[in-house]
């Protein structure tokens, strides 16, 4: 679109996976200008050291980031929401797994040895057998093959875990 003035283009992009993409686009001068002006913008803030305040950030880009943290940095109210919601919902989750883990239970009695369940007519649920994957004995391997297990092992990394100390996670329930 840019260097050639014709009436389409191809669009290549590469997302955070580092996967890379391209498709046909039919030409968009103002566009074209946009995504210009904010590879240019991206491009300065990468080259000043800063996170451009229009990139939403996940754990994972943090973890990528900073494999090994240190230290502490303190936070507003507004941080201790944030923790105070997360864990919020990490308790609600983990009650609602609990509570889907016995409907699944009482469901799976109900079918016994059939693999559908059948209300007015309708398949309401299957509960059908899978192949499962084949299993890989990595502590009887590397008893009989040390080496090769030491040759093709990986050495190990690192990652990081979000976890709020008991104390936190009290407050949090508490309401304070």
């Amino acid at each position: 679109m840019i260097c050639c003035e014709t009436d389409t283009a191809i669009l290549v992009w590469m997302d955070a996976s580092l996967e890379l993409y391209a498709v046909e686009v039919a030409a968009d001068h103002d566009l074209q200008k946009q995504i210009v002006e904010k590879a240019a913008d991206f491009m300065a803030a990468v080259e000043a050291e800063l996170m451009p305040d229009w990139i939403e950030l996940e754990a994972r880009h943090i973890i990528a980031m900073h494999p090994t943290p240190n230290g502490s940095t303190e936070t507003t109210y507004n941080g201790w929401r944030a923790v105070a919601a997360y864990w919020d919902h990490k308790t609600a989750e983990k009650h609602h797994k609990q509570e889907a883990a016995l409907m699944r239970d009482e469901i799976a009695v109900l079918i016994a040895d059939f693999d559908e369940l059948v209300y007015n007519g309708d398949v309401i649920v299957t509960f059908k057998a899978r192949a499962t994957a084949a299993g890989f004995d990595k502590t009887r391997f590397k008893e009989e093959h040390p080496g090769l297990s030491e040759e093709y092992g990986t050495p190990p990394g690192t990652t990081r875990v979000l976890a709020l100390p008991k104390s936190i996670k009290q407050r949090i329930e508490d309401g304070q």
